[in-house]
């Protein structure tokens, strides 16, 4: 049985639709390509003020995509804490298993470094535990 189904998080990652991995493309052998204008806004410096915008629209745009995917990963990473949450909640009560399917819960929904290093982190102890390697 599903963690999010079993203990009621479905509702919050159905709320919180459209964060998750069935927005990524699946991994392809293909060379990287050019980042999306959007993705590359994200990575490069703001322009400054002595640099005047070439197109206002296509400005405000650029803005807008990039404040709509800064608002979709923060999203993603609330529901990947949640299941963190309960992983290490299980992992308390020393209930392995479920903790197991908690934390690759929230590793599948490509949280953020933070999110990913801790949980990637306790996912390792787990299976050690178990005796598993996933």
């Amino acid at each position: 049985m599903r963690l999010h189904s079993r203990f009621g998080l479905l509702p919050v990652v159905l709320a919180l639709a459209g964060c998750g991995p069935t927005e990524t493309a699946p991994p392809t052998s293909e060379p990287p390509s050019e980042p999306a204008p959007a993705e590359a806004a994200l990575t490069e410096p703001a322009p400054t003020p002595a640099e005047p915008a070439a197109d206002p629209v296509a400005q405000k745009r650029l803005e807008e995509e990039v404040a709509r995917i800064r608002i979709e990963n923060e999203k993603r990473d609330v529901v990947a804490r949640h299941f963190y949450e309960a992983a290490e909640r299980f992992y308390r009560e020393t209930k392995y298993a479920e903790a197991r399917d908690a934390l690759r819960s929230a590793l599948s929904l490509e949280p953020g470094p933070e999110i990913r290093e801790k949980a990637a982190r306790l996912l390792l102890e787990i299976e050690g535990i178990l005796g598993v390697r996933g």
